[in-house]
């Protein structure tokens, strides 16, 4: 799941200029998003043991401070 699907070389020359050359490594749609997953478990799991706000709780809040200023607005 984590190998890489392969390699990508990228070569431009901007306005004629000087060649600029990339080398990079891309991975299956299933490997990003997988590793999307990991990520978010892991800060997750961050936010429990230091006791922080989860994504939720941030969501939540978001939520209800939009709310109090449209209440605001239309009063």
């Amino acid at each position: 799941m984590w190998g890489p699907a392969g390699w990508y070389l990228l070569e431009c020359a901007p306005g004629g200029k000087g060649r600029h050359i990339r080398l990079g490594l891309y991975c299956s749609v299933a490997c990003l998003v997988r590793a999307g997953e990991m990520l978010e478990a892991g800060a997750a799991e961050h936010a429990a043991r230091m006791d922080l706000p989860t994504e939720e709780d941030r969501r939540r809040e978001r939520a209800r401070v939009v709310e109090v200023a449209q209440t605001l607005l239309a009063g």
